[in-house]
């Protein structure tokens, strides 16, 4: 997998190049067997190279390795310049002609996030990552769909990112601590960064890894829904329990519950913002509630209905799943 990040040069996106290193084993992925098992560097920042020797092939059954880095960076002021030991390109299709791009990640402000879409879906990026918040909402609703038009998947905005514990991420989630993630077979999609990592460190704690992190964002309007994050999860052999993580505002839990009541694998969930004065926004921008709709009490309805146990707070659901699943 080929990462490109647009404002890769910013402090943000430094950071993220920076903790590529203590990946170093979860950024591996297989590609197609071949004889000879071997080592692929794309682009290699120049304080990896030495890492390389440590990485041991030996168990590979013949499959060849591809490092999964950040290929490329863009900053049309610094073209032509390395940042990290990557080369600086203008424009994403600049970078694709170079390496080709799968998944684009954008660490930039909000008012040039539509742009920065548009650039990566030009260069044939299949998923584009959004972190920026307050990107207004018409600027969402406009490249969603010019993404959709495409073909490619938006997460986000004001994603904290997604992760595969023992094989990538993307975002600023912290995947590299294993008190946190761990590989396993719980997937959870989250609209809030905070208690996603909350709920993750306490699946961990409990012996419980997870198959997939999936944060939705806290936007009124975003690319992944809850609901088509929980389908995915519905849908992946490797998951058999799920963990959604709401608040108060919008539909996407009633719209998720919709969803739950489809699938025989147990959904545990925790909907914050149960004390919230009524009318108040807290927090994300799509913590609204409007009329009966986006309350905690329509939302812990639908989804009860539905199937799923929603819990009080959020420690309680690792015991929770764990009997849901026994």
């Amino acid at each position: 997998m080929r990462i490109f990040l647009t404002g890769g040069t910013g402090f943000i996106g430094s950071h993220f190049l920076a903790e590529l290193p203590r990946l170093r084993h979860d950024v591996i992925a297989l590609r197609r067997p071949d004889s000879n098992p071997c080592v692929k560097i794309v682009n290699e920042p120049r304080w990896l190279e030495k890492e390389m020797d440590k990485l041991d092939v030996s168990d590979l059954g013949g499959h060849e390795v591809l490092v999964h880095l950040a290929s490329v960076g863009v900053s049309p002021k610094k073209a032509g310049t390395e940042h990290a030991g990557l080369p600086v390109t203008a424009t994403a299709v600049d970078a694709a002609a170079l390496t080709g791009i799968d998944v684009s990640v954008l660490f930039v402000p909000a008012q040039a996030v539509k742009s920065s879409v548009d650039d990566a879906v030009n260069a044939g990026a299949k998923l584009i990552v959004i972190l920026t918040e307050f990107v207004p909402v018409h600027d969402t609703m406009r490249y969603v769909a010019r993404a959709n038009e495409a073909g490619t998947q938006i997460i986000g905005p004001n994603t904290a990112g997604v992760v595969t514990p023992g094989e990538a991420f993307v975002g600023f989630m912290p995947a590299f601590d294993g008190r946190i993630f761990q590989p396993g077979n719980i997937g959870v999609v989250s609209r809030s960064g905070s208690l996603g990592t909350l709920a993750c460190l306490e699946l961990t704690r409990a012996g419980l890894g997870q198959s997939a992190f999936l944060g939705v964002g806290g936007d009124p309007v975003s690319g992944t829904s809850s609901a088509r994050a929980l389908q995915e999860l519905v849908d992946d052999p490797a998951t058999d329990g799920i963990v959604l993580i709401g608040e108060i505002g919008g539909t996407k839990e009633e719209d998720a519950a919709e969803i739950v009541a489809t699938t025989n694998k147990p959904v545990v969930s925790f909907i914050a913002g149960a004390a919230a004065p009524e009318g108040r926004k807290m927090g994300h921008a799509g913590a609204i509630v409007a009329g009966n709709t986006g309350t905690h009490a329509s939302k812990r309805s639908a989804l009860t209905e539905a199937g799923a146990v929603v819990v009080d707070v959020p420690w309680s659901i690792p015991a929770t799943l764990a009997e849901m699943l026994a």
